[in-house]
């Protein structure tokens, strides 16, 4: 009898850019997967798809054909009529939920162009029809964004541009019914607690200001200023494991209290009062880092240290921040963290003579073996910059 066994097996792309001094990961690229975005101005030849992604928007559904038990795809067909707008963010929760969210908006062409107009629509039976939501807000909203919480789909903040100040709309029914929230910041993102479904990080990235709120965005306390965006981590479970670890925040922010404040350092504090937690020492110990460079992920915690050859820093399980050990003498610029969750840390490395190498740790992150070296390198796009990022794809193969 032939025995056939699974092989699992990995293919290696690599992704490269100029940026210098940063470290990416899978998980923090990864973060806000949703909704997704579709933008007219993503790509010129492809205007008039993209934008029909969204005005006659699309959902299949499978259901069940009778009696065979095979499974037909149904379509709908809803246009939107957002003529004027060029973006559209798009979420369904899954879950066994009948409501998507549509917003569409006209997002103005400059560099750095903010929102003019919006439309939110709704629909609750998966698609089919879609209803507009602009009768539960005031004549005077724009809805930049939302985000939804992904312990409790019901639970979805949208963010609000009001007279270019601070304003959301919250809804705890999936978007039945919405509260209006002033704030006397602004706000740009938000993240919910991987626990705890009313606790929120919020960022104003203008002020480059982490907030934090513990009542579903009712009340806001400052944590810190200067913070660097998208660099500031909930705590993580089986890791932060002391008493009311689940309120501990890390983040990476500049200290302007050392001249020229170009000085970038690691805190770790508990909201909301951001009061030091015992990592703290050792991030002290760490002292200043590179710029977009601190990411928290699983049982490690990673940062560069600026003008050394090697740069790479880790910390496991909350311990102290050892200098990562490479074979090899070429110096480091840029760091990929493609996994750190089976008991070895994934990384590729971009080097300044234009290399690109990946290497696997021990269960500490410290000591690293290559892998695999000189690898062809592409861009990424993420959001405004190209980042250096490896990919791996697992295939599952039968062999006979």
């Amino acid at each position: 009898m032939t025995k056939c066994s699974l092989i699992f097996v990995l293919f290696f792309i690599i992704f490269c850019c100029t940026t210098k001094a940063k470290i990416h990961s899978s998980q923090y690229l990864d973060r806000e997967i949703s909704p997704t975005l579709i933008s007219q101005d993503d790509n010129a030849d492809s205007n008039s798809l993209l934008m029909s992604r969204y005005k006659r928007f699309l959902l299949y559904r499978e259901r069940r054909a009778a009696p065979s038990g095979q499974k037909k795809l149904k379509s709908y067909k809803f246009d939107l009529n957002d003529t004027t707008h060029n973006q559209a963010l798009i979420h369904w929760s899954g879950k066994n939920s009948s409501v998507i969210f549509i917003l569409t908006r006209k997002k103005k062409t400059v560099s750095g162009g903010g929102i003019s107009d919006s439309s939110l629509w709704r629909s609750t039976n998966y698609g089919k029809t879609y209803e507009p939501e602009w009768k539960k807000f005031d004549n005077k909203t724009i809805l930049n964004s939302y985000f939804v919480c992904p312990g409790n789909i019901s639970k979805v903040i949208f963010i609000d541009t009001y007279n270019n100040c601070g304003r959301i709309w919250v809804s705890t029914t999936e978007g039945e019914t919405y509260t209006p929230y002033m704030l006397s910041f602004s706000l740009d993102k938000i993240e919910f607690h991987p626990e705890e479904q009313d606790w929120l990080l919020g960022y104003d990235k203008q002020a480059s200001v982490l907030y934090c709120s513990q009542d579903l965005g009712k009340t806001w306390s400052k944590l810190q200023s200067y913070v660097t965006t998208d660099r500031y981590f909930w705590y993580v479970k089986d890791v932060d494991t002391i008493e009311n670890s689940t309120s501990i925040v890390h983040f990476e922010y500049r200290d302007m209290d050392v001249f020229p404040g170009r000085t970038f350092l690691v805190k770790s504090c508990f909201i909301p009062n951001c009061d030091p937690t015992p990592f703290q020492l050792h991030c002290d110990e760490l002292g200043g880092i590179d710029r977009d460079s601190l990411v928290v992920q699983d049982n490690y915690t990673f940062a560069q240290k600026p003008g050394a050859r090697e740069k790479l820093y880790v910390s496991f399980m909350r311990g102290k921040f050892v200098k990562a050990d490479f074979p090899g003498n070429n110096e480091q610029t840029d760091f990929y963290v493609v996994s750190s969750n089976g008991g070895t840390v994934v990384v590729g490395i971009n080097h300044i003579d234009w290399l690109a190498h990946l290497f696997f740790s021990d269960i500490t992150g410290v000591k690293y073996s290559q892998s695999l070296s000189n690898v062809r390198y592409f861009g990424r796009k993420s959001g405004t910059e190209t980042i250096f990022n490896v990919d791996i794809y697992e295939v599952m193969m039968m062999h006979c």
